[in-house]
């Protein structure tokens, strides 16, 4: 793919669950940011087999090529294509690095769970700059992926460089949903969501005792991407999982999942079709690292930010969070 010198810059995010195209606003040319979300599940049976499927593939391919449309388009002037949870794991990497050469002409740029939580906790100064009220002190971040979770505390400074505490657990939503969960689609019993409490916090547990007391003493404790997006959608929707603008509540939170693990996908689907139609699966599972998360922060309440690593990205290619 051939690059324009006087365009935007570009990610693609590839995850467990999606690809993801972000190309941020260009005032110079009057083209608005565009963010397209195709669902690829590049961790399907991932965790049994070890590899990518070809199946996965394909559906990552036909992503790409979408992508390359629309970069075209926009005449960026740099990509970066970065791949997290599931091409840390996958045996076959290579595969997808092939498919992401074969259709961008770029390398595939493989980040490690540090590297991960160190974007989100940049997406995250970025989104309480913008649409959040600033909080001065500390911040808390947390990614909750379909591999993997990122737990990250680090100070709220425009200045600051990044975080100094993190850590990145194999604990994610499709991996979780594929190893606990037999039928997905149908709803999830007690017993189930007992089971998956418990590993999520095993895995907790082992979490450094310096991170656990940064994030117990930061002033907010923030929640980006999907399931950030999917929970400001339920929990403004009607009145019986009321928010206050960004801000959910642990108790409103807890009600939420018990009516979710109670519903089929397709039912849950239709609480909110445009958030959770590809991810209404491991919607329940997310849920619940969620909670467990914020249970072992001892926070009881968490703010919501509808941004990601690939803003993160774009913010570290400019070299500034206001330009994002």
């Amino acid at each position: 793919m051939a690059l324009d010198r006087g365009g935007p810059s570009a990610v693609v995010d590839i995850g467990t669950n999606t690809a993801v195209l972000y190309v941020p606003a260009d005032p110079r040319r009057g083209n608005p940011s565009i963010e397209i979300e195709r669902f690829v599940r590049l961790g399907e049976e991932l965790s049994a087999t070890g590899k990518i499927g070809s199946a996965a593939l394909v559906r990552l391919r036909s992503a790409l090529d979408t992508f390359q449309v629309e970069l075209a388009e926009h005449r960026v002037s740099a990509l970066r294509v970065i791949g997290t949870s599931a091409c840390r794991d996958a045996e076959n990497v290579d595969d997808v690095a092939a498919v992401v050469r074969s259709a961008l002409g770029v390398d595939l740029d493989v980040i490690s769970g540090q590297e991960e939580a160190a974007l989100s906790f940049l997406a995250a100064k970025y989104a309480l700059g913008t649409n959040l009220t600033k909080a001065a002190g500390r911040l808390a971040v947390v990614d909750i992926g379909g591999g993997s979770t990122e737990v990250v505390c680090g100070p709220f400074a425009p200045t600051s460089a990044g975080p100094d505490e993190s850590v990145s657990l194999d604990v994610g939503s499709v991996r979780c949903t594929e190893r606990f969960v037999s039928d997905p689609g149908r709803p999830i019993s007690d017993e189930v969501l007992r089971v998956v409490q418990s590993h999520v916090r095993a895995s907790l547990r082992g979490i450094d005792a310096a991170l656990k007391r940064a994030v117990g003493e930061s002033r907010q404790l923030v929640f980006v991407d999907g399931i950030a997006s999917v929970l400001k959608a339920l929990c403004t929707s009607g009145p019986d999982h009321p928010a206050s603008g960004f801000v959910v509540t642990l108790s409103s939170l807890d009600a939420l999942n018990k009516r979710v693990s109670a519903l089929t996908e397709a039912e849950l689907v239709q609480l909110a079709p445009n958030q959770l139609r590809g991810r209404a699966d491991v919607f329940p599972v997310a849920m619940v690292i969620l909670l467990e998360v914020m249970r072992w922060a001892g926070s009881d309440a968490c703010a919501l930010a509808e941004t990601s690593i690939r803003h993160g990205a774009i913010c570290q290619m400019v070299g500034r969070a206001s330009d994002a």
